[in-house]
């Protein structure tokens, strides 16, 4: 999606575990390898965004994640509560533009991935060892929201 604010965009990116391993796309336009994700579109909120754009460029729908991050569980009519993100982050775009991202960490109950692409050069699951490997090099916060994703599920016990 282009940006639709001038100065700042607010996007969301999806740290997606399944068997010890960590989900990364290869993006052709930034040329570097990102957690799944996108920008909120005006009509949705954080967590529809999140979904959406699992299921774009990953091909993972709903039914098949776990997503870790919490939210309460209270119902109060007129409010819709939203999963509180792992990390916050502002960084730069472009001289005159930022985003600000969303991460959440999540498990995929399924290995099965279907890449986008005409949006990335690749899209695989990574496991911890193989994170330095990866051409190009993964930046710094990528790499810390990667360990940081597989060790959020590492510690749960899952079973389903």
């Amino acid at each position: 999606m282009p940006h639709i604010h001038k100065n700042i965009d607010f996007t969301v990116a999806a740290g997606i575990v399944n068997s010890g391993r960590i989900a990364l796309v290869h993006h052709r336009k930034m040329r570097r390898w990102l957690l799944p994700g996108g920008h909120i579109e005006l009509n949705e909120d954080p967590d529809q965004a999140l979904l959406r754009e699992i299921h774009e460029e990953t091909g993972l729908r709903q039914k098949d994640l776990v997503i870790l991050n919490e939210k309460p569980k209270l119902k109060s009519e007129g409010t819709k509560f939203l999963h509180t993100p792992s990390y916050i982050d502002i960084h730069q775009i472009s001289q005159t533009h930022r985003h600000v991202v969303l991460v959440y960490f999540l498990i995929s109950k399924t290995d099965r991935l279907r890449q986008a692409p005409k949006e990335h050069f690749d899209l695989r699951w990574v496991a911890k060892n193989q994170l330095k490997e990866l051409k190009p090099k993964l930046t710094p916060q990528i790499k810390f929201y990667c360990l940081a994703a597989l060790s959020a599920a590492n510690s749960l016990s899952f079973a389903d």
